[in-house]
């Protein structure tokens, strides 16, 4: 018995749900939770033999799941229960306990963990694949800080009411990224808490010299929350015209030092 079909065409691929499609190189999400793949278009069949590739690899294949005639989901990795007690699942072979594993250990399909772009492919009989035009990107783990966004303090830039003796470059707005720059919301310590620590500090060694008495004595330090934070430093006094450059420091509260990036203010 043959069955013949009409390709179908892919018009739009989502990663938990969300358009453009990334997925870090652990095949999780930001809350360590294994990435589904939803492929948009048709038309497609419901069949058992539904099978996503990812980069053109066939040890990245996982069996698919008809939603609809227009939509298929699939799982991005194979995966393990690691907890017995609540369920738990991961991307095989993460949240081992004996040491094995890297924290951020990339899917084996993929050739290493740098960042990249690769093809998403199905196949409705497990044998004829068929590529969809959009690609899905992979992004690395935690790398630096990626100022986002600055709001500038015009009219009381040179202080405040209570005190017009400090000075603020106005609130900072960063997001963890990978090494490419890709701002992410990952961000579970290796000791399984959320939020890496932000430290701000003046690079002196650059800035000018007339204003090495300044110091940061407020909104120099935090958390991130889901990857994202926002800091207001405050100088102890009023700093001459010049171009200051300060250094933000990211750090995993269970491991150390992740990266130190350059803001030039």
């Amino acid at each position: 018995m043959y069955r013949f079909y009409t390709v179908p065409l892919v018009t739009r691929i989502l990663a938990n749900g969300v358009s453009p499609p990334s997925v870090m190189i652990t095949g999780e999400d930001a809350d360590q939770v294994p990435s589904q793949i939803s492929l948009i278009g048709g038309p497609f069949i419901n069949t058992k033999s539904l099978v996503c590739r990812f980069n053109q690899n066939a040890s990245s294949d996982q069996p698919a799941i008809f939603i609809t005639a227009t939509m298929i989901t699939c799982p991005i990795c194979r995966t393990h229960v690691v907890s017995k007690e609540n369920g738990k699942t991961r991307c095989f072979p993460l949240g081992a306990t004996d040491g094995s594993v890297d924290f951020y250990q990339a899917m084996k399909w993929l050739p290493n963990d740098d960042p990249r772009f690769v093809t998403v492919a199905f196949s409705m009989n497990a044998r004829d694949f068929h590529m969809a035009d959009e690609p899905l990107r992979i992004y690395g783990s935690p790398h630096h800080l990626q100022v986002i966004g600055r709001k500038t303090v015009e009219k009381d830039s040179h202080g405040s009411v209570q005190n017009q003796k400090s000075m603020t470059f106005g609130t900072i707005h960063m997001q963890i990224s990978d090494i490419n720059g890709f701002v992410m919301g990952n961000d579970v310590g290796e000791g399984g808490t959320r939020g890496f620590s932000v430290k701000i500090i003046t690079n002196a060694s650059v800035s000018p010299r007339s204003s090495s008495a300044a110091e940061l004595e407020s909104g120099f330090e935090g958390v991130t929350d889901r990857g994202l934070l926002a800091l207001t430093p405050r100088f102890s006094q009023p700093l001459t015209r010049g171009d200051y450059h300060l250094i933000l420091s990211l750090h995993d509260c269970t491991r150390g030092m992740i990266r130190v990036s350059t803001c030039l203010e």
